[in-house]
């Protein structure tokens, strides 16, 4: 069943971990503890983030031996992390082409939309300073939109009304059996958009490509293959305390996942062994890149991004990129 030997207890492990946080996470918001309910939006945001990243090695084919199998868990998976509204395939071909292509490519530039609209560009960089995550909050908006402004997706319009249809009853069964769980709910959900973010933030300093379809991507302009391996970093969240980089699936060894991209989640720190001899080679300092999240929030709204050259060379100066989440295609 699974594509891998190894993989029966490390998967159904985090699949245990993920249902089981998911609900009991839900049933500590509507309780009137305090503590249940920090607890509660801890245990919901860490299983959004354990969903979103079991989609990355579902799109890699990583978990089950059946394409089908991985596309089937992605789109379960995808009803829980919201990004249902786009076809599993479209999420899993755009991204493939994230490695194929050695870019970070999006479906919607928002800077562009930022740089006409001055307004728009204030009200964003304060919710920014907050730390609302307007701009990845955007590019959600923007998936469910984007049957309605352009042609070429009309078809799915139908499967997005369908989809709000569906999860908006959901959500408002859980208002009305606790107000306070839904409210708590979506702290957690903003929480887990904070988590992926800061991850995507510091893994690449590639070039953006706005890419709406596969028909969009320059083939002359693929970079060469050196290119990937300057401008990739792998960002773990401690190395004295490995455990924690399994909350997200150690998808911090993005170097590791890089060179082999087939190979499943919990192989990844053995595998950037095997390249750099030492896990702190060839990454940022977890409390550095802490630093830069919140001294570059505002900044990093328009800051010019693929700027090479960062990073591992230059940490302190290093801003991070900003609306890359792979959840976010169409």
């Amino acid at each position: 069943m699974f594509r891998y030997p190894d993989g029966a207890l490390p998967n159904c492990g985090a699949l245990s971990y993920l249902f089981a946080a998911y609900s009991s996470g839900i049933v500590c918001l509507a309780n009137r503890a305090g503590g249940l309910n920090m607890l509660g939006i801890v245990l919901v945001a860490s299983a959004l983030c354990m969903a979103a990243y079991l989609i990355h090695d579902c799109a890699h084919n990583a978990i089950f031996r059946s394409t089908a199998s991985n596309a089937r868990l992605a789109v379960v998976l995808g009803w829980i992390t919201g990004s249902c509204y786009t076809p599993t395939d479209a999420i899993i071909r755009k991204h493939m082409l994230h490695h194929k292509e050695r870019i970070d490519n999006v479906s919607f530039d928002y800077r562009i939309a930022l740089r006409t609209r001055p307004r728009l560009t204030v009200l964003v960089r304060i919710l920014e300073w907050c730390y609302l995550p307007a701009v990845e909050l955007w590019m959600r908006l923007a998936v469910l939109t984007a049957p309605f402004r352009e042609r070429r997706f009309a078809a799915r319009r139908a499967r997005v009304l369908c989809m709000l249809l569906v999860r908006g009853t959901l959500f408002t069964m859980l208002g009305m059996w606790s107000p306070r769980a839904l409210g708590l709910y979506v702290i957690a959900y903003l929480l887990f958009v904070h988590v992926l973010r800061f991850f995507d933030a510091f893994q690449h300093s590639y070039a953006l490509r706005v890419v709406s379809t596969m028909d969009d991507v320059d083939r002359a302009a693929r970079p060469p293959p050196d290119y990937e391996e300057r401008n990739t970093y792998s960002n773990p969240l401690a190395s004295r305390w490995p455990w924690l980089n399994w909350l997200v699936l150690n998808f911090p060894f993005h170097n590791a996942h890089h060179h082999r991209p087939h190979e499943p989640w919990y192989r990844l720190p053995q595998i950037h062994r095997e390249y750099y001899g030492d896990l702190s080679a060839r990454t940022l300092c977890g409390t550095q890149m802490l630093r830069n999240y919140h001294h570059y929030r505002v900044v990093r709204v328009l800051d010019d991004y693929g700027a090479e050259g960062h990073g591992i060379e230059d940490p302190t100066r290093f801003a991070g990129a900003l609306g890359v989440s792979f959840l976010t295609q169409y």
